[in-house]
């Protein structure tokens, strides 16, 4: 007679099939404080980190922040794709005066598009792009951009990163995010480690992403932090607010 064998308990995950949580109790194993104490610790990140945002003297006079229309949202993401912030925040108020809608882009000349975009760099990339763009919104979706995340990743150009983005900042949806920013940020914290080149497909990471109360607010303060403080060469390690429960400080610096 064979033995039969008892199938195994799974606590919590066996209540919660879902991927990102069976990992989660992995990461928070890993990094030795348990579920609840992973949970409270995501929570002082969260915390820590908006305070540090609302105190400090950094102050990103970044237009598209003040913004909560999808399509000016969706241009800037577009925008900020292999350039930097600042070089996107001087094109992105001639771009929005010029095509304030999709319609307006849908209609205009390729040239006239690159010519306003060629301060920032792959201008004939990025101008064939947002018009390719603007007219699958006029044609397919009423010039409208949609709030969802499966269509928003069928528009041209719109990646994982820019859907999300969408999502959070101009309709309010509590999303994950994980760019290179937050990505260096949430790795170093959490796991102890660099976020390395493919950090897009790191399932550590998206699973400490997802468990966080993503707000405009919280987005804003890890971008800011990764971009002021979790820098990717020289982090200002001794001046961080989080430094006291930061892995990567623990494992690295730590005398």
């Amino acid at each position: 007679m064979s033995r039969r064998i008892a199938p195994r308990r799974l606590g919590v995950v066996r209540c919660t099939p879902d991927f990102n949580v069976v990992l989660f109790i992995k990461v928070s194993r890993r990094v030795r404080v348990g579920m609840t104490g992973a949970a409270e610790l995501i929570r002082e990140f969260e915390e820590n980190l908006i305070k540090w945002k609302r105190s400090s003297t950094l102050k990103r006079q970044l237009p598209w922040r003040s913004e909560c229309n999808p399509w000016r949202i969706l241009v800037a993401e577009i925008l900020l794709q292999q350039t930097d912030a600042p070089k996107a925040a001087k094109v992105y108020p001639v771009f929005i005066s010029r095509w304030p809608r999709p319609e307006d882009l849908s209609k205009a000349e390729l040239s006239e598009v690159e010519e306003v975009l060629r301060p920032i760099g792959l201008y004939r990339w990025r101008a064939r792009r947002l018009v390719r763009l603007a007219k699958k919104l006029v044609e397919e979706y009423e010039g409208q951009v949609p709030d969802s995340l499966d269509e928003l990743k069928k528009l041209p150009g719109v990646n994982d990163y820019i859907a999300a983005a969408v999502l959070l900042f101009a309709y309010g949806q509590s999303t994950p995010l994980v760019d290179v920013n937050i990505a260096r940020v949430i790795a170093r914290f959490f796991l102890g480690r660099e976020a390395g080149e493919r950090y897009m497909e790191d399932k550590e990471i998206w699973a400490i992403s997802s468990k966080l109360t993503w707000t405009k607010e919280l987005a804003y303060s890890i971008l800011d932090f990764g971009w002021a403080v979790c820098k990717k060469r020289k982090p200002a390690c001794n001046s961080c607010p989080l430094r006291d429960k930061c892995s990567f400080i623990k494992h690295h610096l730590s005398p």
